[in-house]
């Protein structure tokens, strides 16, 4: 009886450590955020949670209306003027306490040639309050 409790206690344990490994703490994703607007130090890139990601990404005198979207370790931005083509995706972290940091940045170059020249492979973010 003890062999047969020590082994349902051993399977328990290790179905735990399992099912623990498989969730991932990353705390609240950025689009979760209420009551600020997620932007880069130059107004090149910016984003409102609480209008569904959506927001605008700036290059080379070119404006991208882009909406994100979250899940627990990378983003993906969506170009909302053309029928919601991806234009990038990245990795994302929180730096500090305030900031969110996109790095590893893939622009989907097939579709957009001007990001050939594009050689953004991060971008820092922080809140400002919404208006």
């Amino acid at each position: 009886m003890k062999k047969l409790l020590c082994a349902i206690l051993i399977v328990t344990i290790c179905m735990s450590m399992l099912l623990v490994g498989c969730v991932q703490n990353t705390g609240d994703k950025p689009d979760s955020y209420k009551g600020i607007v997620w932007t880069s130090s130059d107004y090149s890139f910016r984003f409102d949670p609480e209008k569904d990601c959506k927001g605008v990404y700036k290059f080379n005198d070119k404006k991208y209306n882009i909406q994100l979207v979250f899940d627990p370790k990378m983003v993906i931005a969506y170009d909302t003027d053309k029928n919601n083509t991806q234009l990038f995706n990245a990795d994302w972290k929180y730096e500090e306490k305030d900031n969110l940091y996109l790095y590893n940045i893939s622009f989907n170059t097939e579709v957009y040639k001007e990001m050939k020249d594009n050689y953004m492979e991060f971008i820092m973010l922080h809140q400002e309050k919404s208006k």
